[in-house]
């Protein structure tokens, strides 16, 4: 059982969408649920390192990743519960420095959450949002045949796991635009894990760390209460794969990170 690469990676990003007050139609009181739905655009720069062999740099990898789902928001201004689902997609390029082998390849999946939380005043005009949430999302990678001829099959990633979080932000109003700056932390725990292809005929499991810590700082923005926009930077370190059989080959590795 062998390690692969440690790796750092960036992602920047913004997303889009629109939200619906359905208290009325329940008879509730205003701004008690709230339905919407969004899309999102994520740009992510991975860095790959193998401290353990004295490499400091063996890889790197780009991801263009694109969602569209909807959301429901149930609060009464102080404790609240979200839920929500979309589909995602993806176009990853990998890069392997050692042997300067290169692929691309398309990414598509589904993704979901539910998470709970409660907003506490901090200091001047500022709040806290502490949140707790349960994930899952399911991703699949196209086949594909790299630069240096390696044949990959279907590749597929599933993970279940859990997030706890917080955030602090301000909010600014400007005439009928609403804008929340933010600076956010937290820790994601994986329950469950898989992460398989089929490379040259031969099959490959993979193992990850469960833990990944992550630090988020953005702005969000509403409109005319309707219109509403995201847009963030994160980034997130973690240690690497584990393989029960090694292809001989870095950057298998280097792609599957890539998703």
């Amino acid at each position: 059982m062998g390690r692969t690469p440690e790796f750092d990676s960036l992602d920047v990003g913004g997303t889009l969408g629109m939200r619906f007050d359905a208290s009325k139609a329940l008879g509730l009181p205003k701004d008690t649920l709230t339905l919407g739905a969004f899309g999102n655009y994520t740009n992510s720069e991975i860095d790959l390192l193998l401290r353990e062999l004295g490499f400091r740099h063996t890889g790197d990898a780009s991801l263009d990743s694109g969602s569209a789902g909807g959301y429901a928001l149930l609060t009464d201004g102080r404790f609240y519960g979200l839920g929500l689902a979309s589909g995602q997609f993806g176009d990853a390029s990998v890069r392997n420095a050692l042997s300067d082998a290169h692929a691309n390849f398309d990414t598509s999946g589904f993704a979901s959450s539910l998470a709970g939380g409660v907003v506490l005043p901090a200091w001047s005009s500022s709040k806290v949002d502490l949140r707790a949430g349960l994930n899952y999302f399911d991703i699949r990678t196209d086949r594909h045949t790299d630069s240096a001829g390696l044949t990959f099959g279907e590749g597929h990633v599933e993970a279940f796991s859990g997030t706890l979080s917080v955030r602090l932000f301000n909010t600014l109003v400007y005439g009928r635009t609403v804008v929340q700056p933010f600076v956010q932390a937290g820790v994601d725990h994986r329950f469950d894990y898989n992460n398989d292809i089929r490379v040259e005929g031969v099959n490959f499991s993979f193992e990850e760390d469960p833990t990944t810590v992550f630090g988020r700082v953005g702005m969000d923005f509403e409109i005319d209460q309707s219109v509403q926009g995201l847009s963030l930077r994160a980034r997130r370190s973690q240690r690497g794969l584990r393989c029960d059989r090694r292809p001989g080959r870095a950057d298998l590795q280097t792609k599957l990170k890539a998703l």
